[in-house]
């Protein structure tokens, strides 16, 4: 045996690492996402277009008559009112975007109008799930499930938009999959540390 080759079967003949055909890898583009509940679009909705959008039109044009005079003043409000209709719409189409799916040995989110981000964490590496909800969220009826990995600071992977239901449903099956694959782990490391 060559030493190229015994280092890649490991000292012991267990470890192995060798090179995948990058174009046999498996398309994460290819899952299919489950989208956020419907309560979490109209979430979106009323938190850019009420709680950021408004706001803005308002000091705006406020702003604009106090510095400039009521014509010029109405013209920043209606500036305004295009960048919150932005905004609201950019929520919306951020809500309709985003998806999650479990898969058997990791979980996937996929966010952004602009900036598509792709987030897969496997089961392994998390250590515990939460469920979270602000005033909003529940006045609408949705939560989010946030995701914790070993040394993060915070959540690694947060799924919004789910209804009460499959959220305790989802935690419910996560807490019993990491449980599974810690085991599962644990007794590969035992009968290594015996063989």
């Amino acid at each position: 045996m060559s030493a190229t080759e015994q280092g890649a079967a490991g000292p012991s003949g267990g470890f192995r690492n060798q090179q995948l055909d990058a174009s046999q890898l498996p398309d994460h583009g290819e899952v299919v996402l489950e989208p956020v509940a419907r309560g979490y679009v109209t979430f979106s909705l009323v938190l850019w277009g009420l709680l950021v959008g408004l706001p803005v039109v308002l000091v705006a044009t406020v702003a604009g008559v106090i510095a400039f005079g009521a014509q010029l003043g109405m013209l920043a409000g209606a500036g305004a009112l295009l960048v919150a209709l932005g905004l609201t719409t950019y929520g919306y189409l951020d809500a309709r975007v985003f998806g999650w799916a479990v898969r058997e040995h990791d979980l996937v989110t996929r966010q952004g109008v602009i900036w598509r981000r792709t987030v897969v964490v496997p089961l392994v590496r998390i250590q515990h799930v939460e469920i979270t909800s602000g005033p909003l969220e529940r006045a609408f009826g949705t939560l989010r499930l946030q995701a914790f990995t070993a040394g993060s600071g915070g959540a690694d992977l947060v799924i919004y938009g789910l209804e009460p239901e499959r959220a305790e449903r989802l935690r419910g099956y996560l807490r019993t999959r990491i449980e599974e694959v810690t085991a599962e782990l644990a007794a590969e490391v035992g009968g290594d540390a015996r063989g």
